[in-house]
């Protein structure tokens, strides 16, 4: 009887673990991948414009530049099997640059 009851103990607290890792543990490291993920293709993107930046730097080859970032972002996702829309990529890279250009303004302002 003793011996029953352990063993049922046993199984119910496997199978409480068992949902918790499931519905929490496994969810909980994706989202850290994910996170990380975010953050190096980010980190990408600015080295990326500020190399375009480099390269190009003939007045009015804004368009020039964004193309070849928008290439670049395009391999790395699908090297790294990340799905994004051209939208949310131009968005993407429009944020950085402006936030480049206001750090370039207040670092001459200063």
């Amino acid at each position: 009887m003793n011996n029953e009851l352990t063993t049922i103990v046993v199984k119910i607290i496997f199978a409480i673990l068992s949902t918790a890792i499931t519905f929490y543990l496994i969810p909980f490291l994706k989202s850290l991948a994910k996170r990380s993920q975010n953050e190096e293709f980010i980190k990408f993107i600015k080295v990326a414009v500020l190399a375009a930046e480099q390269v190009l730097n003939e007045p009015g080859s804004g368009a020039k530049k964004k193309e070849l970032v928008m290439t670049e972002a395009s391999k790395w996702l699908k090297d790294h099997n990340i799905s994004i829309s051209e939208a949310e990529l131009d968005n993407m890279i429009e944020a950085i640059v402006f936030a480049m250009k206001n750090a370039k303004e207040e670092l001459l302002n200063d």
